[in-house]
Protein backbone atom coordinates (compact mmCIF):
# COMPACT_ATOMS: atom_id res chain seq x y z
CA UNK A 1 0.00 0.00 0.00
CA UNK A 2 1.01 3.77 -0.98
CA UNK A 3 -0.61 6.78 1.24
CA UNK A 4 -1.18 9.75 -0.85
CA UNK A 5 -0.88 13.26 0.45
CA UNK A 6 -2.37 16.24 -0.38
CA UNK A 7 0.82 17.62 -1.54
CA UNK A 8 1.43 14.86 -3.75
CA UNK A 9 -2.33 14.64 -5.53
CA UNK A 10 -2.66 18.45 -5.20
CA UNK A 11 0.17 18.60 -7.64
CA UNK A 12 -1.01 15.07 -10.22
CA UNK A 13 -4.36 17.57 -10.61
CA UNK A 14 -2.86 20.99 -10.91
CA UNK A 15 -0.93 21.15 -14.19
CA UNK A 16 0.48 25.00 -13.00
CA UNK A 17 1.74 23.46 -10.02
CA UNK A 18 5.50 23.30 -9.08
CA UNK A 19 5.93 19.48 -8.47
CA UNK A 20 3.24 18.83 -11.39
CA UNK A 21 6.05 16.84 -13.71
CA UNK A 22 7.73 15.31 -11.10
CA UNK A 23 4.39 13.85 -9.54
CA UNK A 24 2.91 12.69 -13.29
CA UNK A 25 6.36 10.68 -13.46
CA UNK A 26 6.05 9.30 -9.49
CA UNK A 27 2.36 8.39 -10.49
CA UNK A 28 3.59 6.26 -13.66
CA UNK A 29 5.97 4.54 -11.56
CA UNK A 30 3.61 3.59 -8.63
CA UNK A 31 0.80 2.59 -11.29
CA UNK A 32 3.89 -0.08 -12.80
CA UNK A 33 4.26 -1.71 -8.96
CA UNK A 34 0.07 -2.48 -8.95
CA UNK A 35 0.08 -1.40 -5.14
CA UNK A 36 -3.20 -0.28 -3.79
CA UNK A 37 -3.48 3.60 -2.97
CA UNK A 38 -4.86 4.53 0.43
CA UNK A 39 -5.79 7.94 1.75
CA UNK A 40 -8.01 9.07 4.55
CA UNK A 41 -10.99 11.22 4.23
CA UNK A 42 -9.29 14.18 5.93
CA UNK A 43 -6.52 14.08 2.85
CA UNK A 44 -9.31 14.58 0.26
CA UNK A 45 -10.77 17.63 2.58
CA UNK A 46 -7.36 19.10 2.44
CA UNK A 47 -6.88 18.68 -1.44
CA UNK A 48 -10.50 20.11 -2.29
CA UNK A 49 -10.11 22.98 -0.03
CA UNK A 50 -7.08 23.39 -0.91
CA UNK A 51 -7.48 23.51 -5.08
CA UNK A 52 -10.70 25.19 -4.61
CA UNK A 53 -8.93 28.17 -2.44
CA UNK A 54 -6.27 28.37 -5.01
CA UNK A 55 -7.91 27.57 -8.42
CA UNK A 56 -11.97 27.81 -7.74
CA UNK A 57 -14.44 25.40 -7.49
CA UNK A 58 -14.95 23.78 -10.58
CA UNK A 59 -11.05 22.62 -10.43
CA UNK A 60 -11.56 21.39 -6.59
CA UNK A 61 -14.82 19.55 -7.50
CA UNK A 62 -13.04 18.27 -10.43
CA UNK A 63 -9.75 16.72 -8.48
CA UNK A 64 -12.50 15.57 -5.57
CA UNK A 65 -14.28 13.76 -8.07
CA UNK A 66 -11.88 11.71 -9.89
CA UNK A 67 -9.50 11.02 -7.00
CA UNK A 68 -13.24 9.77 -4.95
CA UNK A 69 -14.13 7.55 -8.11
CA UNK A 70 -10.85 5.88 -8.63
CA UNK A 71 -11.27 1.84 -8.26
CA UNK A 72 -7.71 2.00 -7.21
CA UNK A 73 -7.98 4.36 -4.67
CA UNK A 74 -9.23 3.30 -1.36
CA UNK A 75 -10.26 5.57 1.47
CA UNK A 76 -9.21 4.87 5.32
CA UNK A 77 -11.43 6.33 8.15
CA UNK A 78 -9.76 6.89 10.85
CA UNK A 79 -10.43 4.97 14.24
CA UNK A 80 -10.50 6.85 17.51
CA UNK A 81 -7.19 5.18 18.52
CA UNK A 82 -5.66 6.52 15.45
CA UNK A 83 -7.39 10.10 16.17
CA UNK A 84 -6.10 10.19 19.87
CA UNK A 85 -2.61 9.17 17.79
CA UNK A 86 -2.30 12.10 15.98
CA UNK A 87 -3.17 14.35 18.83
CA UNK A 88 -0.20 13.10 20.66
CA UNK A 89 1.67 13.96 16.85
CA UNK A 90 0.57 17.46 16.63
CA UNK A 91 1.64 17.97 20.54
CA UNK A 92 5.13 16.39 19.65
CA UNK A 93 5.83 18.02 16.61
CA UNK A 94 5.48 21.32 16.02
CA UNK A 95 5.95 21.01 12.28
CA UNK A 96 2.69 18.70 11.60
CA UNK A 97 -0.66 19.89 10.74
CA UNK A 98 -3.63 17.61 12.32
CA UNK A 99 -4.02 16.45 8.62
CA UNK A 100 -0.60 15.23 8.20
CA UNK A 101 -0.31 13.80 11.90
CA UNK A 102 -2.98 11.69 11.47
CA UNK A 103 -1.84 10.34 7.65
CA UNK A 104 0.93 8.88 9.99
CA UNK A 105 -1.46 7.70 12.51
CA UNK A 106 -3.41 5.74 9.79
CA UNK A 107 -0.25 4.77 8.48
CA UNK A 108 1.43 3.03 11.85
CA UNK A 109 -2.22 1.66 12.27
CA UNK A 110 -2.52 -0.06 9.01
CA UNK A 111 1.33 -1.39 8.67
CA UNK A 112 1.79 1.03 5.45
CA UNK A 113 4.88 2.33 5.24
CA UNK A 114 5.10 4.28 1.97
CA UNK A 115 3.65 8.01 1.48
CA UNK A 116 3.67 9.74 -1.81
CA UNK A 117 4.50 13.50 -0.67
CA UNK A 118 6.41 16.49 -1.88
CA UNK A 119 5.97 17.61 2.30
CA UNK A 120 9.75 16.54 3.43
CA UNK A 121 7.95 17.20 7.20
CA UNK A 122 7.14 13.68 6.99
CA UNK A 123 10.97 12.82 6.49
CA UNK A 124 11.09 13.34 10.12
CA UNK A 125 9.18 9.94 11.18
CA UNK A 126 12.07 7.35 10.27
CA UNK A 127 9.65 4.53 9.81
CA UNK A 128 7.83 6.39 6.34
CA UNK A 129 9.82 5.64 3.24
CA UNK A 130 8.72 9.66 0.98
CA UNK A 131 7.89 8.57 -2.35
CA UNK A 132 9.15 11.78 -4.54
Amino acid sequence: MIFLDSSFLISVYCEVEENHAKSMEVLVGIAKTGETLVLTDHVLGEVVTLIKSRYGSQKAFEAGTKIFSKQRVEMLLPSREEVEQALNLVLKYEKFSFCDALSIAVMHGKGIRKIASFDSDFDAIKTIERIQ
